[in-house]
């Protein structure tokens, strides 16, 4: 059996699709655990697929292996959020839940979990030893033999120069990533771990399952309708996804641009905040009375009510060019260059003014791109495809894992990162 570790919403887009498929290239029995015991994994539209469509079992690592009274007692207090009361819920979540899962979920309780389950590969997402119980399941699955993978959780939009600035980040990913495997989404991320100290033998290019072409029909299914979104009443459909401020120019500066969007009277502006931002709360209380802020409607639908969408530092921007609609990029929130202007793909715009004269332009023209779509598609091929020709990327994910419990070393792939390629 294959076991995949979770444990956030984000990264649960990246690796349901892979449990997706894998369960359904064959009769295998295939278990879905999740490591943080505060999510609410009855909750999820895309776990609730892969249990009731795919027939997947989904729980919480600490309900799977319950071997005394202590840990029956301690698994029910965890995973119990919503039932006992706010305050339980914040212990739970602070230190006396990570003391319970340190001295009673261990090694031991690891190893003892996946001999129970007889796991043949362990799998996880891109997660650090130090989250959650991970570092206990790598120990244990290491004294066990069995094989270890991280798989990707998101995309980088950063180009590697810029990464390369930050020093203290790069050397660290193999500790940060101690797996026998490592799944890169395409060759810039396989290119930022070997300079990280990843062996490169470890590193297997097969692109982004989350936004492959087969994950996309299944996930359109999935999202909700967008029923709740304002209607169209003439305006421009605009949403913002906040992304990642590393890099950026300023706090201001961004919630100046807010503000600014909010008081065109032929925009009809919606922020998506950053996904678990802890600053969320202190910047929105800059906007404007009148800026609508959606925290809740998936992305996917966001961009779908959408006539254009606006960029920051996100991996949703493939979902934009996937469905086709116009992204435009701010560049001037950020000191470091992108992806976006390194392959020419996407609606850059250099400050206020022109984003101002993008959006008057798109509103008298819906649709404008200044753009080519052979851009885009060149993108999507090097970034999403991970530089390979053919489109089964979830197929790649499929072989892939079948080497691996059959016991033999997937053979790597070279792919090179060729930003000229894209561009031609």
């Amino acid at each position: 059996m294959i076991v995949f570790f979770v444990r956030r919403y984000n990264d649960i887009d990246h690796v349901a699709p892979v449990v997706y498929k894998w369960a359904g290239a064959g009769s295998r029995d295939t278990l879905v655990l999740c490591n943080d015991p505060a999510y609410d994994i009855g909750a999820d539209y895309r776990l609730a697929f892969l249990r009731d469509r795919c027939g997947v079992e989904v729980d919480y690592s600490y309900r799977a292996w319950r071997p005394s009274l202590a840990h029956r007692l301690a698994a029910a207090w965890l995973c119990g959020r919503g039932t006992r009361g706010a305050e339980a819920d914040e212990a739970a979540d602070g230190f006396t839940g990570r003391l319970a899962r340190r001295w009673l979920f261990d090694r031991a309780w690891a190893r003892g979990l996946l001999e129970r389950l007889g796991a043949s590969v362990v799998v996880f997402d891109w997660a650090k030893p130090h989250q959650f119980v991970t570092g206990a399941l790598l120990a244990a699955a290491r004294e066990l033999g069995l094989p270890t993978i991280g798989l990707p959780h998101g995309l980088k939009l950063w180009t590697l120069e810029a990464m390369r600035e930050e020093s203290f980040e790069i050397p660290s990913y193999r500790d940060f990533f101690p797996y026998d495997y490592l799944v890169a989404p395409n060759a810039l991320f396989a290119d930022l771990f070997v300079e990280g100290g990843v062996p490169r033998e470890k590193v297997h290019v097969l692109g982004s399952a989350r936004f492959c072409d087969e994950w996309e029909r299944i996930y359109e299914g999935l999202s909700p309708d967008g029923a709740t979104l304002p209607p169209d009443d003439g305006r421009l459909k605009v949403v913002l996804m906040e992304g990642s401020h590393r890099y950026g120019t300023g706090e201001a500066v961004f919630v100046d641009t807010v503000n600014r969007l909010a008081r065109l009277p032929f925009v009809q502006l919606i922020v998506k905040p950053k996904t678990a931002s802890s600053g969320a709360d202190r910047l929105a209380a800059g906007f404007d009375a009148g800026v609508a802020l959606d925290p809740a409607t998936p992305s996917l639908t966001l961009c779908r009510w959408a006539d254009a969408v606006i960029m920051m530092c996100t991996s949703i921007a493939f979902e934009v060019f996937q469905q086709g609609k116009v992204l435009i990029y701010p560049k001037y929130l950020y000191t470091k260059r992108s992806i976006f202007e390194e392959l020419r793909a996407g609606w850059v715009v250099g400050s206020w003014a022109e984003m101002e004269t993008a959006l008057r332009r798109l509103h008298g023209q819906r649709g404008y791109r200044p753009y080519p779509a052979a851009a885009v598609r060149a993108f999507l091929r090097e970034t999403v495809s991970g530089g390979h020709e053919g489109p089964d990327v979830l197929g790649r994910y499929v072989a892939f894992l079948e080497a691996v419990a059959a016991g033999r070393h997937p053979s790597v792939v070279e792919v090179a990162w060729r930003p000229g390629r894209a561009r031609a």
